[in-house]
């Protein structure tokens, strides 16, 4: 059964991915999900506690215009959101992440894989309640930046709707001398 799912879902990326095109001035969307590292030791440690006992969901969404000036180089800018969530019994600690970002495209072969480096800036946001503690703060908005390795099927072919694989690392200043990281994978349409 598992077979028959892969080779389901490998046909529909191929169709997609014959029916491609990429224009001048191209937009995608979709979802995430990854492992944040955060710097604040606080919240490390109360979501490892929530994530031994309890539940934990991690999702995401991405928004990026891209301006494709020839088949080497793009100039993009976008939205990434990222929730994090962990709770065990009546106790949770959520996050949410968010940022914005532009910078360069790279694309090093004739193919859509690309290499992509932004300036970032953002925020995030912290939701508790735990037996003693019920808090929302935000961080300082910090600015860092954004690396991302892709594959974006659009690329060189001649239809619509094409997907976009990538990974990313995003790092960003909090301020009190702690950085949050976050790594992930995304799987984006282009439209």
């Amino acid at each position: 059964m598992k077979k028959k799912s892969a080779l389901t879902a490998l046909i529909a990326l191929s169709l997609f991915a014959a029916q491609a095109e990429e224009k001048t001035l191209s937009f995608a969307a979709g979802l995430s999900s990854g492992i944040p590292v955060y710097g604040s030791g606080e919240i490390t440690a109360l979501n490892k506690t929530m994530s031994d006992s309890g539940y934990c969901i991690r999702i995401g969404a991405s928004a990026v215009a891209s301006l494709n000036l020839n088949s080497c180089v793009s100039f993009f800018a976008g939205s990434d959101i990222n929730a994090d969530f962990n709770w065990t019994g009546e106790e949770n600690s959520n996050h949410l992440d968010y940022s914005f970002f532009g910078g360069i495209k790279i694309y090093p072969f004739p193919a859509g894989f690309n290499l992509g480096l932004a300036y970032l800036t953002g925020c995030r946001s912290d939701f508790y309640c735990t037996a003693g503690t019920k808090e929302n703060s935000s961080s300082s908005w910090g600015n860092g930046i954004r690396i991302h390795a892709e594959y974006n099927f659009a690329r060189g072919s001649k239809g619509r709707n094409a997907p976009a694989l990538g990974l990313y690392w995003h790092t960003v200043p909090r301020g009190n001398y702690c950085t949050d990281n976050t790594f992930s994978a995304y799987f984006l349409i282009n439209f």
